[in-house]
């Protein structure tokens, strides 16, 4: 089943209301802008911007451990920093 661009756009202001947390975001925005968008209705900022989204949510992880790695993984915080800028981009 598709999504329209107002799921990831909902899918974003839920996550900043603390409507789910970080791992089900994740997870939903794989889903959703991977899989499921037709990229035909994205105006081309709208992809850019979900595209930065994408690469710092495609590599977020929770372990400590990980984040020891130099630029290999990004932590709860850089993704909600991402996650706002790029709703600041996008006017939500």
């Amino acid at each position: 089943m598709r999504c329209t661009k107002n799921d990831l756009f909902k899918l974003l202001l839920d996550y900043r209301k603390d409507k789910m947390n970080i791992n089900i975001f994740c997870d939903k925005f794989h889903e959703y802008y991977n899989l499921r968008i037709d990229y035909n209705i994205l105006s081309s900022k709208e992809i850019h911007i979900f595209d930065e989204l994408a690469i710092v949510i495609g590599r977020y992880s929770p372990y400590d451990d990980d984040h020891k790695i130099k630029n290999a993984f990004f932590t709860k915080e850089e993704v909600n920093k991402a996650v706002i800028l790029a709703m600041h981009k996008l006017g939500l």
